[in-house]
């Protein structure tokens, strides 16, 4: 798409743009003026931050989160609440107030039209005047919503409250009574909440009261049927002070077993073999034993002494003999009471530690009795201590609650109260009327491009080559003298009308240096394209330099003849052809033009017949020995089969368009019933092209042509 030819398209439609542009501002204009204005008034609200209350903790039982992003964004819709619209009006009255709406005070709207149709008169029961009372408060509500408008104010804790109304008066008033209804609002949930709270606290206290009061009794029945007592480190740290205590007395008697079991069990394998008994260090280690075992040697070394001197029989070798004996059976008797005494200790040893164990694993056991009474006890005080914990824990919230109710902090507070608005907020002229004239300059400009980028009819010559692949010979200007228009080349030869058929002319004399297209048919797709103009201009235009024959071969709707200002009764071609006429009498000389004219004369009955028959054929070929060039006026090729016979005894075919009427379908169609029948197109002319709306595509040559005088 070529941006020129777009900006072109908009110059050529610059009118219609401005019209459409000047309708629609227009129409804004009216609406402005036939609106009722409405006006804003607004209310700026501060949502408070998390307050210092006298006790601190409380927000743990009753905690908004103030302050926070969550708590901020909850007033904003809370401010939009069906409930606060509902609470205002009623407060306000505004559905008995005419300002607000409910009421249209009388007009179309108020006739009951059903009346004036008794078959749809209403049979139903009588309404209830309740239900029809809330669904008119409802409808209020409706209304309330939608000239109410929050605006936060992002960053902040501020908040535009708007409200629009017809009356400046009633939107200050009600936007006032709006923020004080959300303050009482607010203080009043709050006051609730914190009523309720304390309610369920002291119930909550009561129950919490009774359970630890249970769980006490539970404890000391335990310790009352367990006879548990807590002394110092408790009943359990005496007990085990035994356990230690017997732990180091049956060691002490299991050293002991261990030290006699030796010297026992060699005693007794050794029975009453003194050479044995003397062998074991247990019993050697007897005091009484070694005074024993000394006075034996003591004696023996007396009787060895008294040997060296005296003989066997003598009397103190007798004497000491039998203190050798005794002293030997006082130390035999002391072994065996020595080992006597081993097995007695040994045994003595044994029964002590078979007894402490017996008493260590009582008390071990008694141990294991207290640890699973202990775990019992630990328990239930355990529970106490819960309640009690508890207990406490309620009963300072209580207290705090209780307290707290007395406080009653605002959630939010008037920054700016809504003062009377002097100024209308609805319509907003200047904004209105700019939006109507772009709007209305877009939609012009839109509509212009669409007409041309929809348009299905030919314009510039590029067109028209791309549709059919004819070359143009000529785009043709149109004139405002329509009388003169086939004799307009003669008549007014310095228009861009007839500079446009000097280039036909000299565009077909170029192409054709060795003469050899003397017989040119003109036609076109449809009447009334300007084909017999354009042939007659066309014949004048070649008789300025050659002998040229203009024939009228439209035989249904003859016009050459009229359009040159001949009598219809002149005979012509129809009369040679069929003998009534000589060719001389036939054959017309227009001055003027400097050519010969061979009209039609009396339309024929079967023009394809004539057209086609040998005598037409021969008549051309003895014209085209006589005269440098032939023109044919055609009938449509698009309306009858006429042309395409002609085209059969001719040297080439001029295609006629007419600008901005002739559509693309019926062009294509045209060219291509010509190009089957074989006809020899060399060309095309765009006729009736308005230089002046089109001056972007052909420039300004044709509309201010003037030769140089």
């Amino acid at each position: 798409m070529d941006l020129r030819e777009l900006l072109g398209a908009l110059v050529q439609h610059r009118w219609g743009i401005l019209s459409v542009t000047v309708v629609i501002t227009l129409l804004a204009g009216l609406w402005i003026f036939a609106t009722t204005p409405i006006y804003r008034a607004t209310v700026l609200l501060q949502i408070e931050n998390r307050s210092n209350r006298p006790i601190k903790e409380v927000q743990d039982v009753y905690d908004p989160g103030y302050g926070t992003y969550e708590q901020v964004g909850t007033e904003y819709g809370l401010l939009e609440t069906r409930e606060l619209a509902r609470r205002t009006i009623k407060k306000l009255k505004l559905i008995e107030n005419p300002d607000f709406g409910m009421k249209s005070g009388g007009g179309l709207a108020d006739i009951d039209w059903l009346s004036w149709l008794p078959f749809l008169a209403d049979t139903s029961a009588p309404k209830d005047s309740a239900a029809e009372d809330a669904r008119t408060l409802e409808k209020a509500v409706d209304l309330f919503g939608a000239n109410l408008t929050i605006e936060p104010m992002y960053g902040t804790k501020l908040v535009r409250v708007h409200y629009e109304s017809k009356s400046p008066d009633l939107a200050a008033e009600v936007a006032n009574a709006l923020s004080a209804v959300f303050i009482e609002s607010n203080l009043e949930s709050r006051l609730a909440m914190t009523r309720t709270t304390t309610t369920w606290l002291n119930e909550r206290l009561e129950t919490i009261r009774a359970d630890l009061n249970k769980s006490e009794g539970a404890l000391q029945d335990f310790r009352d049927k367990e006879q548990l007592v807590s002394v110092g480190g408790g009943s359990r740290g005496l007990v085990e002070q035994q356990v230690t205590d017997n732990a180091q007395r049956i060691q002490e008697a299991q050293r002991k077993k261990t030290e006699y079991a030796s010297a026992y069990k060699k005693v007794k394998e050794a029975g009453n073999n003194f050479a044995q008994l003397e062998n074991i260090s247990v019993l050697l280690n007897d005091k009484v034993v070694v005074d024993a075992k000394t006075r034996v040697l003591e004696e023996t070394q007396k009787l060895k002494s008294l040997a060296s001197r005296y003989g066997a029989k003598h009397p103190a070798m007798a004497t000491a003999k039998a203190a050798l004996d005794s002293a030997t059976a006082s130390y035999h008797s002391q072994l065996l009471i020595a080992a006597q005494g081993v097995k007695a200790g040994y045994e003595v040893a044994s029964e002590t530690e078979r007894q402490l164990s017996i008493q260590d694993q009582g008390v071990r056991n008694q141990v294991r009795g207290l640890d699973r009474k202990q775990a019992q006890l630990d328990a239930l005080q355990r529970d106490v201590a819960t309640n009690r914990d508890l207990y406490n824990l309620f009963l300072t919230r209580f207290k705090e609650t209780e307290s707290a109710g007395n406080y009653q902090e605002v959630v939010a507070r008037v920054i700016d109260p809504a003062v009377v608005p002097s100024k209308s907020f609805k319509p907003q002229k200047k904004k209105i009327l700019l939006w109507g004239l772009a709007i209305g300059f877009a939609l012009g400009i839109l509509s212009a491009l669409l007409r041309h980028l929809l348009s299905d009819t030919i314009v510039s010559a590029e067109e028209m080559e791309l549709l059919t692949g004819l070359q143009v010979l000529s785009a043709l200007p149109e004139f405002e003298d329509k009388a003169k228009g086939s004799t307009q080349f003669v008549a007014e030869p310095k228009t861009g009308f007839s500079e446009g058929l000097r280039s036909i002319r000299t565009g077909l004399l170029l192409a054709d240096l060795s003469h050899k297209r003397k017989k040119i048919v003109v036609t076109s797709s449809a009447p009334k394209e300007g084909k017999t103009t354009i042939s007659c201009n066309l014949a004048m235009a070649f008789g300025q330099m050659e002998r040229v024959l203009l024939i009228d071969c439209d035989l249904r709707r003859a016009s050459v003849s009229r359009s040159l200002g001949m009598t219809d009764k002149l005979p012509g071609l129809t009369e040679y052809l069929s003998g009534t006429a000589p060719l001389d009498k036939c054959v017309h000389r227009i001055e003027s033009g400097k050519i010969d004219v061979l009209p039609v004369g009396q339309i024929p009955p079967n023009p394809g017949e004539v057209l086609a028959s040998q005598k037409f054929h021969l008549l051309i070929e003895s014209f085209a020995a006589q005269y440098d060039r032939i023109i044919f006026d055609s009938a449509p090729c698009q309306a009858v089969s006429d042309t395409l016979l002609l085209v059969q005894h001719v040297d080439a075919v001029i295609f006629v368009v007419k600008a901005e009427s002739t559509t693309r379908n019926l062009i294509k169609n045209s060219v291509r019933q010509l190009r089957q029948a074989r006809a020899p197109l060399v060309g095309a002319v765009i006729n009736a092209v308005n230089m002046k709306k089109h001056s972007k595509r052909y420039g300004t040559y044709y509309y201010d042509y003037r030769y140089y005088a």
